[in-house]
């Protein structure tokens, strides 16, 4: 007769580790690799938002009188008046300087949004 007693429960396991011994499969390629067409856009994109921050001053421009009453004025994100999966326009006079409040009503509210940018569309000198 042996003396092995069974426990009454599992000690808990190790998690799993990456290294020479892992069992877990190996990471070697990201799973959608970019291709230089979209690198190219991106890096373009990354310069125009840049040109509409600058343009802006940083300041929301959601037309006076329409602001949400959470916006504070200052514009963090970059809104693209025609969607960007319904042909892909980066140009400046397709892109608005927002708050995250204004910007979360535009994309919620996408054909009043449309209406409202134009019916007062960024002036020449701005």
């Amino acid at each position: 007769m042996t003396d092995h007693v069974t426990p009454r429960f599992k000690s808990p396991a190790k998690p799993r580790e990456r290294g020479w011994k892992s069992t877990l499969p190996r990471a070697s390629k990201p799973i959608n690799q970019i291709s230089e067409r979209q690198k190219t856009i991106e890096s373009t994109y990354v310069e125009q938002k840049r040109l509409v921050h600058e343009r802006s001053g940083r300041k929301c421009e959601m037309p006076d009188g329409h602001h949400v009453d959470a916006c504070r004025g200052r514009a963090q994100e970059v809104h693209h008046v025609k969607e960007r999966s319904l042909g892909r326009d980066d140009s400046m006079s397709n892109l608005r300087d927002l708050s995250i409040p204004c910007h979360v009503w535009c994309t919620v509210n996408t054909v009043a949004a449309k209406a409202l940018f134009a019916d007062h569309p960024l002036s020449e000198d701005t």
